[in-house]
């Protein structure tokens, strides 16, 4: 004979007892435990972001309410805009809270912490953040060419990464010119004596 249990909670320990009765009465067997195989987390986990910086942030998050089999890591992993369908993750382990560092500036990020426990992964809630503006980077020196004795073309290309909104574009020039002067200074001294 047999019987097929479902519906049961993955991770669970269950005790089965065959029970035989006829008219003159009953008889048990003697227990059996077993243990359901593990699945993958539920519930919903919420991440919380502070200290934002142009290139870090720090992260924290509640376990789910049922981890469903022994907890196997958590993972950070975040989406740009750019790039919507490729997630990149940036830490793995078992703490609920990291730093994460290396983030580009003045970016809008997408972050999920991903729950997993030897029977399957859990993603939480997105949380939606943007790192802080930063100096412009990879700014090149200007092109000069000289047209004539009284006039110079200057090009330039903007910065590679802006870090934030641009302002402006500025040029400055300078003119060296060196003088040399020469100061004199004399001192007298007079000694005068009192009779």
């Amino acid at each position: 004979m047999t019987y097929q249990d479902s519906g049961l909670s993955p991770y669970t320990r269950y005790t089965y007892i065959v029970e035989a009765n006829n008219d003159f009465g009953s008889t048990r067997s003697t227990p059996v435990t077993f243990m359901t195989l593990p699945g993958p987390p539920t519930g919903i986990v919420y991440v919380t972001v502070s200290d934002i910086n142009s290139t870090s942030a720090k992260f924290a998050w509640i376990f789910p309410a049922k981890l469903n089999g022994p907890l196997a890591n958590f993972s950070l992993v975040t989406l740009k805009p750019s790039q919507p369908s490729v997630r990149q993750r940036h830490w793995t382990g078992i703490d609920n809270k990291t730093e994460i560092t290396g983030l580009v500036p003045f970016t809008n990020y997408t972050v999920y912490v991903v729950t997993c426990s030897e029977g399957g992964c859990l993603d939480s809630w997105p949380l939606i953040f943007s790192t802080k503006s930063a100096l412009p980077t990879g700014m090149e020196a200007p092109s000069v060419i000289t047209v004539s004795s009284s006039q110079l073309n200057v090009t330039w290309k903007p910065p590679a990464q802006s870090n934030g909104n641009h302002q402006r574009l500025t040029i400055v020039m300078s003119v060296n010119i060196f003088f040399f002067i020469l100061f004199l200074w004399r001192c007298q001294f007079s000694l005068i004596s009192m009779v």
